[in-house]
């Protein structure tokens, strides 16, 4: 069975993605999203007790350098000032508040 997509959701989706999709383009790949949620419940109706555990032949634990909170403090070798605020890099707003755009 096919799993459906609203268009609202495919809508959302590309929003969060900033991308601008015709609605064809949405239709299509309303299409696709529901072809992968099918394949995924498939995936989890196949029974995987007599499956052995995978065993890395790496070391199960990676070899982490220390913390080094105060490497980038002076900002002025990576951006320009104008991109920083304090300490914190200060990027284009992704969200507006009580936006209604489509």
């Amino acid at each position: 069975m096919k799993k459906a997509i609203a268009l609202e959701e495919v809508k959302n989706i590309a929003k969060l993605a900033r991308l601008h999709l015709s609605k064809k383009e949405q239709e299509s790949i309303a299409g696709e999203l529901g072809e992968i949620l099918e394949y995924v419940d498939r995936l989890r109706t196949v029974s995987t007790k007599d499956v052995a555990q995978y065993v890395s032949a790496a070391s199960t634990i990676a070899e982490l350098r220390p913390d080094q909170p105060d490497r980038f403090l002076k900002t002025n070798h990576l951006l320009p000032t104008e991109y920083f605020k304090d300490t914190l890099l200060v990027t284009k707003a992704i969200f507006k508040e009580n936006s209604t755009d489509d």
